[in-house]
């Protein structure tokens, strides 16, 4: 009887053992859904390029990108191009709530950035390919 206890406990183990999931990739390209305390608005998309160690984006008017270290958005860099004023403060609001966030990837592809558990940005998983600098000039 002990057998069968001992065959039960340990099939009970790797079943249980083989549900546990590893974290799915967030790796992809998202769509800007929304970015809270801006006011600030731009007629066009906002694609953002994530790796599982960097983020990467086009627009409105710069290019960006930022290291993710334990799970948090690092120090961003842009390039320094000059825009009209309102696409200047939307990228500026963007850099902003994107650097120091932590984020979290849902079920359906909505990709969330929070700092002090506040919602900062939404992205949309989408499956086109980001802007490069040679596709703008």
């Amino acid at each position: 009887m002990n057998t069968l206890k001992a065959l039960l406990l340990i099939a009970t183990a790797l079943f249980l053992g083989g549900c546990a999931s590893t974290p799915k990739s967030i790796a992809g390209n998202y769509a800007l859904l929304s970015l809270t305390g801006s006011d600030a608005t731009i007629d066009e998309p906002i694609i953002m390029h994530v790796r599982d160690t960097s983020i990467a984006g086009s627009g409105p008017v710069n290019q960006w990108q930022a290291p993710i270290e334990d799970d948090e958005i690092g120090q961003m860099i842009t390039t320094r191009r000059a825009g009209p004023p309102n696409m200047m403060q939307f990228e500026s609001d963007l850099i902003s709530a994107l650097e120091g966030s932590e984020f979290e990837l849902d079920g359906r592809g909505k990709l969330t950035f929070t700092k002090k558990r506040k919602v900062t940005a939404v992205f949309q998983y989408v499956d086109v390919e980001p802007e490069t600098s040679a596709s703008k000039e």
